[in-house]
């Protein structure tokens, strides 16, 4: 009989990790500045406030009036510890309407189109992405209009472009004795590239899908009833159903009964923008040992009993 190794998928919108204990200076100068906040990030692998100044900071295009007047052409805004600066320094003009947007990190392999004509109100254009299954790609928006003085930085909330992809492996073998193994976890046919248009919220995959991401699965020896898990990684958002491989090597005690290796296709799915995507295995006998004969008994024969032996027993007087 064959025997099907179910994956279930749980979808769960990243929730904006807050704060409002930030505090911005006022700049000493009429200069443009900028500050930075990255929602809904919740883990180490993903893009935060606390970490996008050591992967690299951001690049930042600005126009101002319209959209030929240029003032930001990817310029790399980065933090050393004393607050986000750049180079080739702009100034506001008062009265001035301005437009900026910024993606993060600024190492990150895409080609950003701007729109044209007036300046947009929020996230605008398209942007061309590569992807590597590593980066977490964002992008922020944002408008001023130009002070005379007491002009404030500008304030970037960066929001995730991309689908985020973990895998949750749990033990199910019958045997309380029994442990699993799980390694080379790896989705193979991610794509590789995509556009997406800001203005629209909407992603068109290129036709390559060669791209192999591979998971980190920390830990061994999981037992009965308990679970595993990988490490995220990055995908275009898309409509797709992928395919995922791995081996799971099943032990009872210290003695390796089965390795086996696993290529499974998830179930389509409908990959959003700043979504988290956990895909649960549940590995069982009927799924990784299906091949092994297991251990059977029967009664062969019971011996029968011997003859009586006669004999007399001599009770003693009381």
């Amino acid at each position: 009989m064959k025997k099907t190794l179910f994956i279930g998928v749980a979808a769960l919108a990243m929730l904006a990790s807050c704060s409002n204990d930030e505090v911005v200076e006022q700049p000493k100068s009429n200069a443009i500045s900028f500050s930075t906040f990255v929602d809904n990030a919740t883990r180490a692998d993903a893009l935060t406030t606390e970490n996008i100044a050591e992967k690299g900071g951001f690049g930042v295009y600005g126009y101002v009036e319209n959209m030929n007047g240029k003032l930001f052409d990817n310029e790399a805004v980065t933090n050393a510890g004393s607050g986000w600066t750049y180079n080739n320094t702009q100034y506001w003009v008062a009265g001035k309407s301005y437009w900026f947007q910024a993606f993060a990190p600024y190492a990150a392999d895409y080609t950003f189109t701007a729109p044209t004509g007036n300046l947009p109100t929020g996230e605008a254009g398209t942007v061309s992405f590569t992807n590597n299954g590593t980066t977490d790609f964002c992008v922020a928006s944002a408008t001023a209009t130009g002070l005379a003085t007491g002009n404030v930085p500008v304030p970037f909330t960066f929001k995730h472009l991309l689908s985020r992809v973990k895998f949750t492996f749990v033990n199910s073998f019958p045997n309380s004795n029994m442990s699993m193994v799980i390694s080379d976890v790896k989705i193979t046919n991610a794509h590789n590239n995509g556009t997406m248009d800001l203005g629209a919220n909407t992603w068109t995959v290129g036709e390559a899908n060669t791209l192999a991401i591979p998971y980190t699965v920390a830990g061994t020896n999981v037992a009965q009833g308990a679970n595993i898990g990988s490490d995220y990684n990055f995908l275009i958002p898309n409509s797709c159903a992928y395919t995922v491989t791995f081996t799971a090597k099943v032990y009872t005690g210290s003695t390796l009964v089965k390795s086996k290796d696993f290529t499974v296709t998830l179930p389509a799915t409908e990959f959003q923008r700043g979504y988290s995507y956990n895909f649960t295995a549940t590995l069982s006998a009927g799924n990784t040992l299906d091949d092994l004969e297991p251990i059977e008994f029967t009664v062969a024969d019971v011996e029968a009993w011997g003859e009586d032996n006669a004999g007399t027993v001599t009770i003693p007087e009381v």
